[in-house]
């Protein structure tokens, strides 16, 4: 943890936490965080390609990666980034053992790792974000599928990640208005990293197995909602 960095910057001094991490669970080593058994959830926090602008750091992440600290970035997940140089320059590190969405601290469980994975090109289909498919995350029971909003303001960053994901649904046949609707009864909207400003990512993701197959939908001329007056 670090006094000039994280979302309530300021408010703590620098303290060190070390964690035991086992199998299945992660627990704190005396410090100061109180004894509790934390679920592994291993992901990569960094992956990135080069932007256009030139040399940067990792932080904060772009629509080209970078910094992105997303928990759906794991084991059997595919991560699309848009290329914008000769050659991507792929990066990548960062690796926890389990973190929060927002990162909001700072930090997550920080372990070292060998990462093993696959890089493929798709001339012509690039996005205009970062988009992710990730096999079974936890607390779902299939595959999700997540589209990314980087930038300094999180309502922007929100509203380009939903726009994603209506393309999303578009690839597949269902309509933008038609995803619009199935996205607010059934996807996330969440802020996944809030710490590395001065860029927000904000994600809106959707159970794959929850994607209608984009069959014409019969129109009614009213609804129940409508005949009761109700909202």
């Amino acid at each position: 943890m670090f006094r000039d960095f994280g979302l309530l910057r300021g408010r703590f001094d620098d303290e060190l936490q070390h964690w035991r991490v086992g199998a299945a669970m992660a627990s704190p080593i005396a410090g100061f965080v109180p004894p509790v058994r934390i679920p592994l959830r291993p992901t990569l926090g960094w992956v990135g390609l080069a932007p256009l602008s030139g040399p940067h750091p990792m932080i904060p992440p772009r629509r080209t990666g970078g910094n992105l600290d997303h928990r759906l970035v794991g084991a059997g997940s595919t991560l699309s980034l848009p290329v914008e140089v000769d050659g991507a320059l792929l990066s990548l590190g960062d690796p926890h053992a389990a973190q929060g969405d927002g990162e909001v601290c700072g930090t997550g469980i920080e372990v070292a790792a060998e990462v093993e994975l696959e890089v493929a090109l798709h001339r012509g289909g690039a996005r205009a974000m970062p988009h992710l498919r990730s096999p079974a995350p936890a607390g779902h029971p299939g595959p999700q599928i997540a589209c990314l909003g980087v930038g300094p303001d999180p309502g922007a960053a929100a509203v380009v990640a939903l726009e994603g994901l209506l393309v999303e649904f578009e690839r597949r046949g269902v309509p933008a208005k038609a995803g619009y609707v199935l996205a607010s009864v059934a996807g996330e909207l969440r802020i996944t990293e809030a710490v590395d400003m001065p860029n927000y990512v904000v994600s809106a993701s959707y159970p794959e197995r929850l994607m209608p197959s984009g069959r014409k939908v019969k129109r009614h001329r009213g609804s129940a909602a409508r005949r009761n007056g109700s909202g």
